[in-house]
């Protein structure tokens, strides 16, 4: 009887496994790498995104460093990359500006400890807002398996 349990027991356990998908990387990824430069020159701090075409797939997003270049990361997945599949590619990049143009500081307390007075905060855009269009895209990627994904976007800033 005592046996019976622990077989069964076993059994639950490593059923759970298999119906919940205990792959140590999750979500299947291939790795995606590449470069965003506007006018020709790379551009930090860009947030790009890939937005599935269809169902099946989910989207992903990495942020260029100073040299332009990005990793994507999809969420569920233990290891960066994206899934296999056709995909929107967008870009943004703005700040928040204050009423004179000023570009808006962390929020920092006053010398006497109180904050600072409320400002209307504006965003202002460094990369044409076109490029951050889902419905009229103007790049798309289709991510393969069983390779390295290597993309390299120009943007102009007219």
């Amino acid at each position: 009887m005592r046996h019976s349990i622990l077989l069964l027991c076993f059994g639950l356990v490593l059923y759970s496994f298999i119906v919940s998908g205990c792959s140590r990387s999750g979500v299947p990824v291939q790795k995606v790498l590449g470069t965003v430069t506007l006018d020709g020159k790379p551009i930090d701090d860009v947030t790009v995104s890939f937005v599935p075409k269809s169902g099946g797939s989910r989207p992903a997003i990495g942020r260029t460093n100073p040299q332009g270049q990005f990793e994507m990361i999809t969420g569920g997945a233990s290891v960066n990359g994206v899934m296999t599949g056709e995909y929107i590619v967008t870009f943004t990049k703005s700040i928040l500006v204050t009423p004179d143009g000023k570009e808006a500081k962390p929020f920092e307390f006053l010398p006497n400890g109180d904050p600072p007075p409320a400002q209307k905060l504006t965003e202002k855009h460094l990369i044409p807002l076109k490029y951050s269009d889902v419905k009229e895209p103007l790049f798309d990627v289709t991510v393969e398996s069983g390779k390295t994904n290597r993309y390299t976007f120009d943007l102009k800033s007219e």
